[in-house]
């Protein structure tokens, strides 16, 4: 099968320094792959996959974190059209948080992610379309895979993304000090959402995590329950909580126990509408590409993946 692997050299600690090792493991793994190394933004993992399909690579594997498998998902797209609904999306996670490979149960290590990857299982899995406001004011769209979410999820993954202790703290780490340090000042804001064109009310709203997948946030359990191949996001609604709620909620978070907060609620739906008057940040996929408006839309079974 003729093969591309998607690298991002700079992702993570598992990567650097370890550069020549990884290449020479998955080169073992996939002995015809040709390496595509993200270098700038011309050479996003979205303009590299693009690419690569063009000329007929059959199989796409990410190698970074969950912004690399984001990006690269993207490749595979244009709106929400697949480029080729035959090749096959493949990962290897080394970033911060990774995720993405905890709904499937991949192994936290290089030789067991590399494995899964070469070996695992082809399937359908739905993907997540959102049109959302980029920072600018213009109005843009993206594929996300995993969660995307808006709120004071936003704003913690903005501080992760500028936090210089993410290798020494850990994905984790620097995850749960970036979500203590934003609940210092952090208000619930007014949000409009609206479900299947059925459910629609304003309410208070701490974090709304629209999940295909069931982790988000270096390990927290956001959606204990959501299927990446159902048809329907999970979308669970943390309402208005202080910020001692926060914090005493947190554990419960990575158990998934705390769907039984009675200020949480999950609906199953095919499609949200979100919209507020106050600046409500963008998550997705570990990213913050924008804020509300944004319309979170499923499409069921659209990428044929192997892990």
């Amino acid at each position: 099968m003729k093969t591309a692997i998607i690298l991002n050299p700079k992702s993570g600690a598992k990567i650097q320094g370890e550069l020549s090792k990884l290449k020479n493991k998955l080169t073992a793994a996939f002995s015809k792959a040709t390496f595509f190394e993200t270098t700038a933004e011309t050479h996003s993992a979205t303009n590299l996959t693009r690419q690569a399909l063009q000329q007929g690579f059959e199989r796409i594997i990410a190698v970074g974190g969950d912004g690399t498998v984001n990006e690269t998902v993207n490749g595979f797209f244009v709106g929400r059209q697949i480029v080729n609904p035959q090749a096959i999306f493949s990962f290897v996670m080394c970033g911060r948080g990774n995720d993405f490979r905890r709904t499937f149960k991949v192994p936290d290590g290089i030789d067991g992610a590399i494995e899964r990857a070469a070996t695992g299982q082809v399937r359908f899995i739905d993907v997540g379309h959102l049109q959302f406001t980029c920072h600018d004011g213009r109005q843009a769209e993206r594929i996300f895979v995993n969660v995307a979410s808006f709120g004071m999820s936003g704003e913690v993954d903005e501080k992760v993304n500028q936090s210089p202790l993410a290798g020494i703290l850990g994905g984790s780490g620097v995850f749960y000090l970036s979500l203590l340090q934003t609940v210092v000042g952090y208000r619930s804001r007014q949000v409009t959402i609206e479900i299947d064109d059925t459910i629609c009310q304003t309410l208070p709203i701490n974090t709304v995590a629209v999940a295909n997948g069931r982790y988000f946030g270096g390990g927290m359990k956001i959606a204990p329950d959501a299927e990446i191949d159902d048809g329907f996001f999970d979308i669970v609604i943390s309402g208005d909580l202080s910020a001692i709620e926060i914090i005493l909620q947190s554990p419960s978070l990575y158990r998934g126990d705390h769907i039984k907060d009675k200020k949480v609620k999950v609906i199953r739906g095919k499609k949200l509408t979100a919209s507020s008057p106050e600046r409500v940040l963008l998550d997705v996929d570990g990213e913050t590409p924008g804020r509300l408006p944004a319309t979170f839309t499923i499409l069921p079974a659209a990428l044929r993946i192997q892990i």
